[in-house]
Order: structure tokens, then C-alpha cells, then sequence
């Protein structure tokens, strides 16, 4: 992980802090290790300590069913041998999320003339734990 660009003096009064807090974790590295290991437990988390409502509410956070989601890359190694080909190159990203996307949706319509504006807050992003975009290059 590269260093940050800022850190909060008293980590325990934001949001993050309180999170970890919470769900009695001790670091912010530990909290990233662990989001990405099991983003099931992350994303349930998450929207208990939002307190995000739902009108029906969920009973799984990550659907593996889901045609192209998968929970690990050897379940995509066997889709695609099970197929016949071969991966002769694989480049595995973490998924980002813009961090104010959110926010910018609610409030947008004054920042809808100010594209610049509007561009330099979404540049500010999140990794999306668990989910990567994979780029494969296959053959028979």
C-alpha cells in the first residue's frame, strides 16, 4: 500500500475511526486486509454502521450466482479451461469507487455547470474490496 497523502491528527473522531471501533479492529492496514479477505463481512458491516435502510431487506451482500462475479480468481481459472482455452495472460486490478459519487448525485445539479469542479472531486476514490477488474488474454 503507498503512504497517504493525509492523515486525520485523531483518527478515532472520523468515521473510519469509529468503524474500526466498532467492529474492534486495530488498524486501518488490519481493516484493509480484512476487507478484502472476507467482503461479505466488510459490506454488511458497512451498511449496518451507515445505517443504511433498505426497503426489503437483503439477505446476502456479495451474490456469486451473479454470471460475471466471482469470488476468486481460480473459479475463472476453471470457467475458463472448462471452455477449452488457455490463459496465456492475466492482469488483475482492484476495482475504485469515486469516493463523493454519492454525495455529488445529491447535490450535483449546482456542480453540473462547473465540470471541472465536478471532475477533481470525483478523482478522489476507494478501493471496492473483493472486486477487481481482470483483463485476459486467452487461447485455444
Amino acid at each position: 500500500m503507498t503512504r497517504a497523502a493525509w492523515l486525520p491528527g485523531d483518527i478515532a473522531a472520523t468515521n473510519v475511526g469509529r468503524f474500526l471501533a466498532r467492529e474492534k479492529i486495530g488498524t486501518f492496514a488490519e481493516l484493509r486486509t480484512r476487507s478484502i479477505d472476507e467482503p461479505e463481512w466488510f459490506w454488511d458491516a458497512v451498511v449496518r454502521f451507515l445505517g443504511l435502510p433498505f426497503a426489503t431487506p437483503y439477505e446476502s451482500v456479495l451474490d456469486t450466482s451473479h454470471l460475471r462475479e466471482y469470488t476468486d480468481l481460480a473459479s475463472v481459472q476453471a470457467l475458463v479451461a472448462a471452455s477449452g482455452l488457455r490463459i496465456v495472460a492475466l492482469e488483475r486490478r482492484l476495482l475504485w469507487f469515486p469516493l463523493l459519487d454519492p454525495l455529488l448525485f445529491r447535490i450535483g445539479g449546482g456542480l453540473r455547470s462547473r465540470p471541472t469542479a465536478r471532475r477533481a472531486l470525483r478523482a478522489a476514490k476507494v478501493p471496492i474490496p473483493g472486486y477487481y477488474n481482470l483483463e485476459l488474454a486467452l487461447e485455444r
